[in-house]
């Protein structure tokens, strides 16, 4: 699948990639090093909150997007921002309102991030493992950061729209550090633990494509291309 129809997604943890070009409909960033594309039918994801939910992406694929990502090649820090933040179009960004599993998986880790990646606050780290694949089949990982409250814990299994946790702006320790966003963020083949493996670009999310900042989505619904 071309980069042109793999604009800006929610996406991505991992690697130390390089800064991407700004993303419009039939345009799309460059790839970072090391990441691969999501094939299309290979795992479906859907908006990470409940059906019919008003969503605003509030800081696009690229660590571009915001200064608060800017220490994307520390060593000793997440290499942000290969992800996408957004929340609630509403009020107050909808915090301590419902976030649900992109799609069926197992909870790796749930709970307070540590070390360098104590940034990202309270997380649930879910694995998706293909079924009736081959047994070398990808395996992938999605992250959902800064929760207010984590609703699972690590070996539960859940399924594509079950609540895993609540919307907040948690943050090295703290509940209330930052903004009520979500940061969520899509990796394939990574470690048991966060980090390693290739940074994807999960798109179509939902039925969602072409993605940026600004944009207003419906959770279970929209059109294939996004538009303002």
């Amino acid at each position: 699948m071309s980069h042109a129809r793999l604009c800006l997604s929610a996406a991505i943890v991992a690697l130390g990639a390089a800064a991407t070009a700004g993303c419009g409909p039939g345009a799309g960033p460059a790839p970072a090093p090391g990441a691969v594309d999501l094939v299309e039918g290979r795992l479906r994801l859907r908006v990470p909150f409940p059906c019919g939910t008003r969503v605003k992406i509030h800081c696009s694929y690229g660590p571009r997007c915001s200064h608060a990502h800017r220490f994307k090649h520390h060593r000793f820090r997440t290499n942000d921002h290969y992800a996408v933040d957004m929340s609630r179009d509403e009020p107050g960004n909808g915090a301590g309102k419902e976030v649900v599993a992109a799609a069926p998986g197992r909870v790796l880790r749930a709970g307070w991030a540590r070390g360098g990646w104590a940034p990202y606050g309270q997380i649930v780290y879910l694995e998706h493992v293909l079924t009736g694949g081959a047994a070398d089949a990808p395996r992938y990982q999605t992250l959902y950061a800064h929760l207010r409250a984590v609703t699972v814990r690590a070996g539960q299994q859940v399924a594509a729209g079950d609540v895993i946790g609540r919307l907040g702006g948690s943050d090295r320790g703290g509940l209330r550090q930052l903004g009520p966003h979500l940061h969520f963020a899509l990796t394939r083949d990574a470690r048991p633990g966060l980090g390693g493996g290739h940074a994807v670009r999960p798109e179509p999310l939902g039925r969602w494509r072409g993605l940026r900042t600004g944009l207003r989505i419906v959770a279970c619904e929209g059109p294939r291309v996004a538009e303002r």
